[in-house]
């Protein structure tokens, strides 16, 4: 959450002067906003409810899998939440 309200807090200087870019990396110590930010990068709008739901499944993904969940598996998280009726996404 700190890293997406002020990158100069958490970022020693600006990836652009060296010809690189910031890029979030959903993981087990990402927050709501970053799960927010990450759908809202793929074009979907999420509610909090929502939101929290997926975080859950991103935290669980990353702890067993070793590394950030990608794309697929994103749309697969939101699947999940839909497919569940999850009562607290709607």
């Amino acid at each position: 959450d700190g890293l997406l309200k002020d990158s100069h807090n958490y970022q020693g200087f600006d990836p652009a002067e060296i010809g690189r870019h910031h890029q979030l990396v959903l993981g087990k110590h990402s927050g709501t906003h970053g799960v927010l930010r990450a759908y809202a990068a793929l074009g979907v709008d999420l509610s909090q409810a929502q939101a929290e739901a997926i975080l859950a499944l991103v935290r669980r993904y990353s702890t067993s899998h070793k590394q950030p969940p990608g794309v697929e598996d994103l749309y697969g998280f939101l699947q999940q939440t839909q497919v569940q009726g999850c009562e607290v996404c709607h």
